[in-house]
Parts: structure tokens; C-alpha cells; sequence
């Protein structure tokens, strides 16, 4: 084996971690695994006593026991086979699980700019390529290895048994079988980590295409989107055919450094069988243990590569859950907040992005009112409220709560004290019950769903659902329609009760009838709450107690509606042409 580096030794001490919950299965299945090789190597021995007793000798008796001798044997291989295969994979399946639920619990700690930096398909790809590279080295490999290992202990122990010469002939080929697996070793974890990546890109290229379907029908994009991911697959393509040239040539090496060794057996039996210090039989226990290491050394290299895929795998694994959650260091706990929010000369620049998006950003919103955010797409309206959410830590100026910065407060308790209703709508592939009664909601009564679902002008259309509250939605809400998924997302956020609203362009993609019902069902919502609004149509926006327009991160204007209209400065001119469309 190739020497293993302090980066390497640490992952697999870390993998062996996770063995603690499942040691005396994983005990069982080594043990099971050696029995399975001794047994393989009773019979190979065995073949002494057939040559020289049962053929040379004509022994009936033991001629006649031969049959029974094998049946126990293979009766017992069998049984070894599965307690060993079981226990493996029962082993290897939970560890992956293990690790797969860590995973994803990471995920959800994580901030949003560890998101901001990947794709879909990279994040995805990570959580199921990758953890079963570690299962499957686990369930097969270790398997395999450990059966192996036995084997060529076992078979090497005979051969110096029988005949300390042709022993010694092994000890010349071994040297070049451990040099020729440890280059490979260097090439296969190479190989696994360019492997990992092009397996990201065709994650990431197949999911935008079936997300984005109905865009590339209409826009006859299917053959971009083929091009696109024929580059993805070829990659991921030329870096399996890597791996395969490099695994033929290193299982090639060892088979003709095997066959050498076969070779110079015979070479040197013939002496030994001529000058009578080895038996037919002997030599014949000698040729049989030397060519059954050529399937185990083969399979030692085969195992290397999944090995080598699951130490890459492993440590692209650890190196997101090494990294550091999002920060709480708050220390404030609020049960419910009264909703008074001010932001004090705050500046803010994206990580990816050197060039600030917001300027010196000031204002004020009392508990209660509403504050509206319009401006161009890209003048820093959704990053206010990100920020105020804590997606992001406040950089130069403070965000206030009443009264306290909004990093003092425990994090958990401080998003409690927020909902959010936003143009792109989440909806989990589950019931309506359960999008509406979700997070911390999950507990509530069938007569509060009820009773919120016609608070958003809901209930109407779902009591026509086929199974009503208890109807899937689909992925993402794709058996509703825009409006449906809208007011579904308002019920959920009037259950959550919350002091303070974010609303963002909630009803910039609806048409007129879905807009009515839906800003009906806000007015609702927004009632006794501190709100913020960001919106396009400025029609949306009208009642607000204060409309604040930003132009490239800064505040340019703000007022009532009717105070902007009379200063007919960049607010008039925004509103006169919406007003003309």
C-alpha cells in the first residue's frame, strides 16, 4: 500500500469514527469475512491429502469421505458468505446514513454565502454521489479487502509450510506488486476528486433542464440544453476512462508479476519433487495457494480505486462540515418582539462583489407601520432585507430591534419574530395542511388552519382540492396556480403570527383577479404589523406609511405616496410612467 499522508490518515481516522455505533457488527463481519478465507484455504490445503492419500495412495476410505468433506465446506462458505455480506452492508448503509443526515443537517447551519458560492448540482451531487462512495467502500471494499488479506495470509502460509523456497519467491514479487499499487493509489485519488466535480456539472445541468422544462420548450432550447449537458457527461465520461485505463494497467502489472511467480514456482518445484523434498501433493497445495493470490492481489487493486474514491469523497465531505455555522453569537432571548426597526448608516458589499450595494443606508420604521422599498432591480431593495433576516452579517452601521442591535438576539428566537412572503413561493411536495402549518407551526389545529386559510382567501379554493387540506400540492406547489400558491404562502405566514411582515413583489407575477383576492388577503396580513414591502407596482404600495426609493444602494427620496407625487422628482416620474403603461 502506497504511505499515507497526515491529510489522508486524519480522514480515515475521522471515517473510522463513525464505525463506533456499529463496532462489534463491523467485529462480526471481519470475523465472518477471515472464516470465509480460512475455509478457501482448508480446501486448497486439503488438495495434499486428495493427490497423495486419495489418487497416489488410493485411499477408499478417505475417497469415499471426499463428498461430505466438501459439502461441509461449501455449506460453511456459504454461510460465512452472508453473516459477512450482511454485516458489511448493514455497516457501510449506516455509516452513510449517518453521515448523509450530518450532511444535511450542515446544510441547513450553514450561511447563505456558502450557497451563494455553488450550484444546486454541487451541493446535491455532494450528498448523494459522494456519501456513497464512502458506503459502498464500507459494504464492498472493506468486504472484499478483508476477505482477501485472510486469503493471501492463509495462502502464503502454506506455501512456506509445504516449502520455504517457493515461499521466498513471493517475497521477489511483492515489492513490485506494493510499488505498482501505491503509483496507482496517487492516480486514483486524483482521478476521484476531477471525478466528483464533473459529477456536480451533470447534476446541476440535468436538474436546471427538468426545473426549467417549460422555458426550454417555448424558447426550443432542447438543443443547447443537449449540447450542454453532452459537455457535462463527456467530462465526467473521459474522467471514468481515466480511471479505467489506470485500473487495467496497475490489475495488468500485477497479474504478469503473478504469472513470473507461477513461473518460477514450477521452475523450482521441478527441482524439489525430483530430488524429493516435495510431494505431488505439496506442490500441487503450492501451485493452487500461488494462483489464488492472483484474484485477491487483483481485487486489493480494484479496491483501491474505491478506496481512494472514498477517501476524496471524504474529505470534500468533511471540509463542509468543518466549516463554521452561521454566526449566533447573540445572547438576548425575546419571546415576541414589538416590531421597531431602524438602520443606522449601514453599508454592505457582497463577498463575491467588492463594490458596495448599499450606501449609508438610514431609516426608521415605528412598530406598526409599513415601509415600502421601490427602485430598479439591483438597487439593494432585497439586500435590506436580507440583512434584516441576518442571511448576512451587518458590515459597516447597525440593524436595531427595539432598540438593540439585531446580533445581540439569539438567532433562533430573533427569525421567530419575522415572516416572510416573497414572489417565488416555496411549497413542499407535501399536503396544504402541512405547507400552512409549517416550522414551528407543524402542531397547529385543523380549526386555526381553517380559520387562517380564510383569512387569506384560501379556504375557497381549497375545500374544491380532491382531498382538500390533505391534498399533495406537488414540487414546489405545481399543481396550483401562481395565485393558489400565494395565498397558501400568506395563510402560513398569518399562522406564524409574527410582529414584523417582509414582503417581497408578493404580487408582482399574478394577474388582476389573483392580485385582488391575494392583496386583499395581505391587507389581512399586514394589519397591527410592522411591514416592509418591496415592490415594482407601485399601485401595490400606495397606503403605505412611507415609500422609500433606492437608486444604486442609496436612498434617494422618501415620503407618502402623495408627498413623493408633489416633489415630482424620480418617484413622480416612476409612477407617471407605470401609470401610462
Amino acid at each position: 500500500m502506497p504511505p499515507i499522508k497526515e491529510s489522508t490518515w486524519k480522514t480515515y481516522k475521522r471515517l473510522f469514527g463513525y464505525l463506533k455505533p456499529y463496532r462489534w457488527m463491523f467485529v462480526g463481519g471481519i470475523i465472518t469475512g477471515a472464516l470465509f478465507s480460512a475455509v478457501d484455504v482448508t480446501i486448497i490445503d486439503g488438495m495434499q491429502r486428495v493427490i497423495d492419500e486419495g489418487f497416489v495412495e488410493q485411499d477408499e476410505r478417505f475417497l469415499y469421505k471426499l463428498p461430505l468433506y466438501l459439502i461441509i465446506a461449501m455449506v460453511l462458505r456459504s454461510l460465512f458468505n452472508f453473516m459477512s455480506e450482511y454485516a458489511m452492508g448493514l455497516v457501510g448503509r449506516g455509516i452513510m446514513h449517518d453521515i448523509r443526515m450530518q450532511l444535511f443537517g450542515k446544510y441547513l447551519t450553514l450561511p447563505a454565502s456558502f450557497f451563494d458560492a455553488r450550484t444546486g448540482g454541487e451541493i446535491v451531487s455532494t450528498m448523494t454521489y459522494n456519501v456513497e462512495r464512502i458506503g459502498t467502500s464500507v459494504s464492498d471494499a472493506i468486504k472484499d479487502l478483508v476477505r482477501d488479506l485472510f486469503l493471501i495470509i492463509g495462502a502464503i502460509g502454506l506455501i512456506f509450510y509445504h516449502s520455504w523456497q517457493l515461499g521466498l519467491i513471493f517475497f521477489i514479487g511483492g515489492p513490485l506488486v506494493a510499488w505498482v499499487l501505491r503509483a496507482a493509489s496517487k492516480r486514483f485519488k486524483e482521478i476521484s476528486r476531477k471525478l466528483q466535480n464533473t459529477m456536480s456539472d451533470v447534476t446541476q445541468v440535468t436538474s436546471e433542464a427538468f426545473q426549467g422544462y417549460r422555458t426550454i420548450k417555448t424558447f426550443s432550447g432542447e438543443s443547447q440544453e443537449t449540447q450542454s449537458f453532452y459537455r457535462a457527461s463527456n467530462a465526467n465520461r473521459r474522467q471514468q476512462l481515466r480511471m479505467v485505463i489506470t485500473k487495467s494497467i496497475s490489475s495488468s502489472l500485477v497479474y504478469s508479476i503473478a504469472g513470473l511467480a507461477l513461473a518460477g514456482v514450477i521452475l523450482v518445484s521441478a527441482d524439489l519433487i525430483l530430488s524429493g523434498k516435495l510431494t505431488p501433493g505439496g506442490f500441487t497445495v503450492c501451485f493452487t495457494a500461488m494462483a489464488s493470490l492472483s484474484k485477491p492481489l487483483k481485487t486489493i487493486s480494484s479496491m483501491n480505486v474505491i478506496i481512494q474514491q472514498a477517501v476524496a469523497a471524504a474529505q470534500s465531505i468533511f471540509a463542509i462540515l468543518d466549516r463554521p455555522d452561521e454566526p449566533d453569537s447573540g445572547t438576548v432571548a425575546v419571546e415576541r418582539a414589538r416590531g421597531d426597526i431602524e438602520f443606522k448608516s449601514l453599508t454592505f458589499n457582497y463577498p463575491s462583489n467588492q463594490q458596495p450595494v448599499l450606501r449609508d443606508i438610514h431609516f426608521h420604521v415605528p412598530q406598526g407601520k409599513s415601509y415600502a422599498l421601490v427602485g430598479k432591480s439591483g438597487s439593494g431593495k432585497s439586500t435590506i432585507t436580507n440583512l434584516l433576516l441576518r442571511f448576512y452579517p451587518v458590515q459597516p452601521g447597525q440593524i436595531l430591534l427595539d432598540g438593540r442591535s439585531i446580533e445581540e438576539y439569539q438567532l433562533s428566537d430573533f427569525r421567530k419574530q419575522f415572516a416572510l412572503v416573497s414572489q417565488h413561493v416555496t411549497l413542499f411536495d407535501d399536503t396544504v395542511r402541512n405547507n400552512i402549518a409549517y416550522g414551528i407551526n407543524i402542531d397547529a389545529s385543523e380549526e386555526r388552519i381553517i380559520e387562517v386559510a380564510r383569512q387569506a382567501n384560501a379556504w375557497e379554493f381549497i375545500q374544491k382540492l380532491p382531498q382538500g387540506l390533505d391534498t399533495i400540492v406537488g414540487d414546489n406547489g405545481t399543481n396550483l396556480s401562481g395565485g393558489q400558491r400565494q395565498r397558501i404562502a400568506i395563510a402560513r405566514a398569518l399562522l406564524k403570527d409574527a410582529p414584523v411582515l417582509i414582503l417581497d413583489e408578493a404580487t408582482s407575477a399574478l394577474d388582476n383577479e389573483s392580485e385582488r383576492l391575494v392583496q386583499n388577503a395581505l391587507d389581512e396580513l399586514m394589519r397591527n404589523r410592522t411591514t416592509i414591502v418591496i415592490a415594482h407596482r407601485l399601485s401595490t404600495i400606495e397606503k403605505a406609511d412611507q415609500i422609500l426609493l433606492l437608486h444604486e444602494g442609496q436612498i434617494i427620496e422618501q415620503g407618502t405616496h402623495q408627498e413623493l407625487l408633489a416633489m415630482q422628482g424620480e418617484y413622480a416620474k416612476l409612477h407617471a410612467n407605470q401609470f401610462r403603461d
